[in-house]
């Protein structure tokens, strides 16, 4: 739960230095902090060639973080809204080193326009947002889903980004990437003119999503479709995405860059009190040969508050040339 706090506090606590802000501006911290520790067993020659074949973890990996959000009224129904978020590594100490979604912008009526680093749209609408192990060891983007700053991983940098106001239960958002710091033109001319794109529609508790995202350095763009039913307890969501960008990192199948194909995923969430039961089928279908990944994910959360919970599950992967990988994790987040 987002949590007001004094403006004079983030100075102490050295998150801030600039000058008391008006009194109607608001402010609010957040952010999330987890550990999970994780029995990976990788028949991969790779893994097996560095002795990582059979390795017990803990990290969190790489995906906790803190935050500051900012919100003034101007009148007229409009409000100057800001963010800055970094992340935080509670494994090795890290923190305050990477920006992750960072923006200024204007907010109102006719939704948002903002400038600055963003979660993908493509990311946001659906995917992550469906996967309720995503940001651990079990999450469906280091196995069958799209990954890279252009499907599930990474920002969209030097961005401008509208978001439309709820339409009846219709929303999109659009993203395009501008040419940003001059010491690295020929990185930022690469990316320069790339988009993400996307449209979700609510209904009762269906969800339908299309998101797109184009890749100006490599001239091809990845697309996805998903829908999500959920009645009391039960909920259940498929995605299929066409992957046409090669050229990125942490694509499907954990790969250092991906391979293209098509991806199917499937999951379905029970909810039972305090717990949520969850199951996952996911595949690839790549391109090249000796490339597919069938994945399949059980697991399940124990919520000890509406912001504390503990989870644990195993994910059996069988992966053509890579050959199988298992693993087996338990772990504990704390939101705020």
């Amino acid at each position: 739960m987002n949590k007001k706090i004094l403006v004079s506090a983030l100075a102490a606590a050295g998150l801030a230095t600039a000058p008391m802000m008006a009194s109607a501006t608001d402010v609010r911290i957040y952010g999330h902090i987890g550990m999970n520790i994780a029995q990976i067993n990788d028949d991969s020659p790779a893994a097996e060639a560095d002795n990582r074949d059979s390795r017990l973890v803990a990290e969190d990996p790489a995906r906790g973080r803190v935050g500051i959000r900012v919100s003034e009224d101007l009148g007229n129904g409009l409000q100057g809204v800001g963010q800055f978020e970094w992340m935080a590594r509670p494994h090795d100490g890290t923190a305050f080193e990477q920006m992750r979604e960072t923006y200024v912008g204007l907010q109102g009526g006719f939704g948002r326009i903002a400038l600055g680093q963003f979660n993908g749209a493509y990311k946001q609408t659906g995917g992550t947002g469906w996967d309720p192990f995503v940001t651990t060891h079990l999450e469906q983007r280091r196995s069958t889903a799209g990954g890279g700053a252009y499907a599930h991983n990474s920002f969209m940098r030097n961005a401008v980004e509208y978001r439309t106001a709820d339409l009846g239960g219709l929303r999109a958002i659009a993203q395009v990437q501008l040419v940003g710091d001059e010491d690295r033109v020929d990185v930022n001319e690469q990316a320069h003119g790339s988009y993400n794109l996307s449209l979700s529609y609510s209904i009762g508790g269906i969800e339908l999503i299309a998101a797109h995202a184009y890749s100006n350095a490599a001239d091809e763009s990845n697309t996805k479709f998903g829908a999500r039913w959920a009645e009391g307890p039960l909920a259940v969501w498929a995605t299929f995405e066409q992957l046409d960008i090669a050229d990125q990192a942490g694509g499907v199948g954990g790969a250092a860059n991906a391979v293209t194909g098509d991806a199917v995923n499937v999951g379905v969430t029970y909810r039972m009190g305090n717990n949520e039961l969850y199951a996952h089928y996911g595949m690839f279908d790549a391109d090249q040969d000796g490339r597919d990944v069938d994945a399949i994910t059980l697991g399940v959360t124990h919520r000890m508050s509406r912001s504390f919970r503990v989870y644990g599950g195993v994910k059996l992967e069988d992966r053509d040339v890579m050959d199988d990988r298992t693993i087996m994790m338990v772990g504990m987040r704390k939101d705020f």
